[in-house]
This record gives structure tokens, C-alpha cells and sequence, in this order.
């Protein structure tokens, strides 16, 4: 395929392109364009396919390709890609799921067990030798606690396996997920929203972000948590309504939150230093920086596969993940790799 194929990839700048990521595209010939940045420039509208990390593509900029067969996401979540359009191109869109199932539910424990034993708290007195800080901070027991799954997919389930470990009992409410399913997992399944909230000393989202779910957790779900509970959000920022999570916080409804994820993405993606975070302002509140996917063998395995998809329609055989499967009869040629 040496030179007979475009292939640009966005945010380079962002995450430099990973070592096995460029090797599988050059092995199969590939002509690979880095884009520092989260733009498609006009000299590359005739891109053959575009990997893409954080950048979005809306529709305008979909319907000005004019050569491409795939955008493969690097990642999971597909809201900033503008996928009726892909469609109405006849563009594939791939992404990768659950290359960091483990780091996902390694960090959703890490935040619950550092708000319920108030390490950012304990950690801060001790370093100002506030040496009877432990007795005045409010440390909780989890086990044998309710932990509330909002959204029970493959990495849910991972964190579940954590917490049946750490004695907690497992609830979850997921309306598309089975009872069977849930069960053998070791969870209850719950009939509602309201009742995870209600009822639960953590609640963990981990849902997509789509029209359905943005701003789904608002004043009125939060405000039926109980003042001990912790609300808990590695899924994306926009499920949660942060002026309302705010205003929790602040008068006392709920016991803390931890969140690796914000509406404002952006936040952390410039300069952090200068942007403003309200939840800064909270001790009780760990904030980390989209981190809970990361790991050196995470980036290298998303990175890897998502090259992989590339190649695999450009050199005629079906992807593995297809978001948008809609599209498939246009690519009749595409054949089941062996």
C-alpha cells in the first residue's frame, strides 16, 4: 500500500504517537501525517483515514473529506465524533474497548477509598503537624456498605470484582443489562435511578455521554443521596451537573466526590495553572486529570489497536469494533479476517 494511502492523526502533540502505533501503520505502507493539534487542515480533507484522541469532529468538517473510509478512535468514546455524519459519508468509525478496563477500576477504587479514609485530608494536617487531625476527620467503614453501579458494562464490571473484595454490596442500575447478567456478577439489579441514590454510601457512573445521560445526575438525583454518601465519576463530566454537584458540596447534601472527568475538558488540556476548577475549593473532593485510563501499557495497547483498525480497512478486511455498523453495506468488499 506504499504511498497509495493517507493517514492523519490528530493530537500528536497531546500524546506523541506511541512506537508500535507508527510501526504497524509504516509496515503496511502507510503515509502518516501528525497533527500536533485537533484540527483537520485543508490540505488534509483528502485523507484516507484519521486517527483521532481528544480532537472533535463535527459534522462541517466530516462532510468535507473527501477520500476517507475510517476514523478510528483512540479510546472508547465516540460523543466528540459526529458519528450520523460518519454514516452519511460512508465512513467507518472504530474505536477501542476496554484496553484500561484495569487501570479504570484500579482508579475508581483508588477515589473511593481515598475519600472514605480522607487521605488528601489526613495527608495535608500530617504535613502541617496537625498532628489530632485524625480524630477530627470523618472516617467511614466500607465494608459491608452499599456501592451503587449507574451504568453495568465490561468496565463496571471490573470495578465490581474490586469491590465484592473489599466487602461491599453490589447494586446496579442499567435498564439495557440484564438481571441474569448483573446477577452473576454478584450485584442486585435495581429498578431505578432513585434508588441507587437513595439508598447507596458510594455511587460510580460509568455510562456513555449521549443525549440520554447528559446531565443526568442533576439537583434533584443528589440531593436524594444520603449526607455519608460519595459520588463517584470516571465515565465523562457532562452525565453530571456540575453547578448543581457544586452547590452539594457546598451545603453539605453529600460527603465528598471524586472525579477524573469535567464538562470543560479543557481544563486540563491547556494550562491548568491558569484555568479555574470549582471543585479546587474543596477538601473533601479528589480531582485527578482524566487520568483513570492511563497507564505505559494502556497507551501502548490503545494506541496499537487503533492503528490496527486502520490497516485492516485499508487493506480490505473488516474492523473489529465498529461503531456505526449502519455503514457496512457500502463496504461489500471488505472481507472476515482470518
Amino acid at each position: 500500500m506504499n504511498g497509495k494511502y493517507k493517514v492523519v492523526r490528530l493530537n500528536c502533540k497531546t500524546r506523541p504517537t506511541m512506537e508500535k502505533e507508527e510501526d504497524h501503520l509504516k509496515k503496511a505502507g502507510l503515509d502518516l501525517i501528525k497533527v500536533n493539534g485537533d484540527e483537520i487542515t485543508d490540505e488534509n480533507l483528502d485523507a484516507d483515514a484519521i486517527m483521532v484522541e481528544s480532537a472533535k469532529l463535527p459534522g462541517e468538517v466530516i462532510s468535507k473529506l473527501s477520500k476517507c473510509k475510517i476514523i478510528s478512535r483512540i479510546g472508547i468514546g465516540v460523543d466528540r465524533i459526529d458519528i450520523k455524519a460518519a454514516t452519511n459519508k460512508n465512513i467507518i468509525v472504530t474505536n477501542v474497548p476496554n484496553f484500561c478496563k484495569s487501570e479504570l477500576a484500579d482508579h475508581t477504587m483508588a477515589l473511593i477509598l481515598g475519600l472514605a479514609r480522607r487521605l488528601l485530608e489526613l495527608d495535608k494536617g500530617f504535613r502541617e503537624k496537625d498532628w489530632s487531625i485524625r480524630q477530627r476527620v470523618d472516617i467511614r467503614r466500607i465494608d459491608g456498605k452499599k456501592i451503587g453501579f449507574v451504568g453495568f458494562g465490561r468496565l463496571a464490571i471490573e470495578v465490581a470484582i474490586r469491590s465484592k473484595a473489599f466487602g461491599l454490596n453490589i447494586f446496579a442500575y442499567d435498564p439495557y443489562v440484564s438481571e441474569e447478567i448483573i446477577n452473576s456478577h454478584g450485584a442486585v439489579k435495581v429498578s431505578s435511578l432513585e434508588e441507587i441514590f437513595s439508598q447507596c454510601y458510594i455511587v460510580t457512573l460509568h455510562l456513555p455521554l449521549n443525549p440520554e445521560t447528559f446531565h443526568l445526575i442533576g439537583e434533584d438525583m443528589l440531593k436524594k443521596m444520603k449526607p455519608t454518601a460519595i459520588l463517584i465519576n470516571t465515565a465523562r463530566g457532562a452525565i453530571v451537573d456540575e453547578p448543581a454537584l457544586v452547590k452539594a458540596l457546598e451545603e453539605g447534601w453529600i460527603a465528598g466526590a471524586g472525579l477524573d472527568v469535567f464538562e470543560n475538558m479543557n481544563l486540563f488540556e491547556e494550562v491548568p495553572t491558569k484555568q479555574y476548577c470549582p471543585f479546587f475549593q474543596f477538601d473533601n473532593v479528589i480531582v485527578t486529570p482524566h487520568s483513570s485510563p492511563v497507564s505505559n501499557e494502556a497507551l501502548e495497547e490503545v494506541t496499537e489497536r487503533a492503528a490496527k483498525e486502520v490497516v485492516r480497512v485499508l487493506s480490505g478486511i473488516k474492523p473489529e469494533n465498529i461503531v456505526n455498523p449502519e455503514v457496512m453495506p457500502k463496504f461489500t468488499y471488505l472481507k472476515e479476517q482470518v
